[in-house]
């Protein structure tokens, strides 16, 4: 039994040597070989939603280094990913399954020899097809027009134009001030951009704690579009 027992004791601390032994090595091999600079990524027009192509930049910090990108999602590497060789453009993709139809989903990573691989940079796009508000096949020009819609304590209005079957000139009125100012604040944050990107009333998230005032929003503008479509 004691034999025994000193066979598995020598065989644990065996293990634990090596388990040291390994940990010791591979702090060594990060302090002799620094990290490549996690990617950055700059987007033209600035925003992760478009109605057009996005311009991608990449860059990394660590001269010489290679940049590898998926657009899937999945784990970029020299193995599985494109060398970033300059900019490019992403552009609504109508092949997609539905589910997924206009969502890149961007991962980016830096690759050096005798260097640790960077961090994998990580950024979502959504992007739409350009198609504009038409009436009977031709894109149609009218307004402005302001519509209203059903807020919390009072309406709320949208006031807005199509210019070549394009959404424009949107302006957003909190009605004797019967939303709360931080859910109007929430509800209207980014309705303008969503407008005049996606081209539609109906594609405007509604921010949780202000659904009121965001269904009032998108209301409002399908409002006063229709009441542009029926001069």
């Amino acid at each position: 039994m004691k034999l025994h027992n000193y066979f598995w004791g020598s065989c644990i601390f065996a293990l634990l040597v090596l388990l040291v032994s390994c940990l010791s090595n591979d702090k060594k091999a990060d302090a002799g070989n620094p990290r490549v600079a996690t990617p950055s990524l700059q987007m033209s027009p600035d925003r992760t939603f478009n109605n057009g192509p996005i311009l991608i930049t990449l860059a990394t910090a660590t001269p010489d280094a290679s940049i590898y990108y998926t657009l899937d999602g999945s784990a970029p590497s020299a193995a599985n990913g494109t060398l970033y060789t300059g900019p490019f453009n992403l552009e609504f993709d109508d092949t997609n399954d539905a589910s997924f139809r206009g969502c890149v989903n961007l991962r980016a990573i830096g690759i050096k020899e005798n260097h640790i691989n960077s961090a994998i940079a990580k950024q979502i796009f959504q992007l739409f097809p350009s198609e504009p508000i038409k009436a009977n096949g031709v894109p149609v020009n009218g307004g402005p027009k302001t519509g209203t819609g059903t807020g919390y304590y009072a309406p709320v209005t949208v006031t807005l134009a199509l210019t070549d079957g394009y959404i424009s000139d949107v302006t957003f009125v909190n009605v004797d001030n019967g939303q709360t100012p931080e859910f109007w604040a929430a509800a209207t944050k980014y309705a303008r951009e969503f407008f005049t990107v996606m081209n539609s009333w109906d594609f405007i998230p509604v921010v949780s704690g202000a659904s009121y005032s965001g269904g009032g929003v998108k209301e409002a503008a399908k409002d006063a579009i229709d009441k542009i479509l029926d001069e």
